[in-house]
C-alpha cells in the first residue's frame, strides 16, 4: 500500500469509528497532498469551512501518526459541524480562542506529541501534565480537543484508559462534548 492508500485508510478508519460511535460527521472529501518543500512528513489540514469541506492526510511514517492525525483532522470536523462553544461545560475546557501565533507554533509544536508516540502516555517534554499535547496547551481550545481525540484514538480507542493526568479532561470531552455529537 502506498502513502496515499495508507493516509486513506486511517481517515476511513478513524470516520468509521466516530460513525459507529453514533457521532455525526459533516459530508467532506479526503485528499492525500504531500507536504510542499522539504519537509517529508506532515501536511494535514481541513479546509472549505462552510462550503464543500476538505479532509488532506498528508504523509506520516508511522501506523501511530497517521491515526493520531486522521483522527486530530476530524476533531476539526466535528467542531465546524456541532459548534460546541454552546456547551458551558465544554466550553470551560475548550473555550480558549485560537492563539496569536497559531501558524507559528503549528510549525513548530504539533508534530511533537504524535512524534513521541507510546510515550505520550506519559508527560514529559513532549506533552505538558495535564494537557493532551504541547500544541494543546498553547494553541488554543480547538486544537486542545482535536489533540485530545487525536491521542485517545492513536493509543487505542476512546475506550482506553486516559493517561490520569487527563482523566478529567477526557471525561469533559466525552460527556460534555463528543456524547453531544451523537
Amino acid at each position: 500500500m502506498n502513502s496515499s492508500d495508507k493516509a486513506k485508510a486511517a481517515v476511513r478508519e478513524a470516520t468509521s469509528y466516530l460513525r459507529y460511535c453514533g457521532i455525526r460527521l459533516p459530508r467532506f472529501r479526503i485528499t492525500t497532498e504531500p507536504p510542499k518543500g522539504k519537509m517529508p512528513f506532515g501536511n494535514s489540514f481541513v479546509d472549505g469551512f462552510g462550503g464543500t469541506l476538505r479532509l488532506n492526510l498528508g504523509n506520516y511514517p508511522t501506523n501511530f501518526s497517521r491515526r493520531w492525525f486522521a483522527m486530530h483532522e476530524c476533531g476539526h470536523l466535528l467542531w465546524d459541524l456541532h459548534r460546541p462553544f454552546r456547551w458551558k461545560r465544554f466550553r470551560e475546557e475548550f473555550g480558549e480562542p485560537e492563539s496569536d501565533d497559531y501558524e507559528g507554533q503549528a510549525a513548530e509544536e504539533a508534530w511533537k506529541t504524535a512524534a513521541a508516540m507510546h510515550f505520550t502516555k506519559r508527560h514529559g517534554p513532549w506533552r505538558p501534565k495535564g494537557q493532551p499535547s504541547c500544541y494543546g496547551a498553547r494553541a488554543g481550545g480547538q486544537e486542545r480537543f482535536c489533540e485530545l481525540i487525536g491521542l485517545m484514538w492513536a493509543d487505542g480507542d476512546f475506550t482506553s484508559k486516559p493517561p490520569a493526568d487527563l482523566a478529567d479532561l477526557w471525561d469533559t470531552c466525552w460527556e460534555h462534548g463528543l456524547a453531544r455529537m451523537t
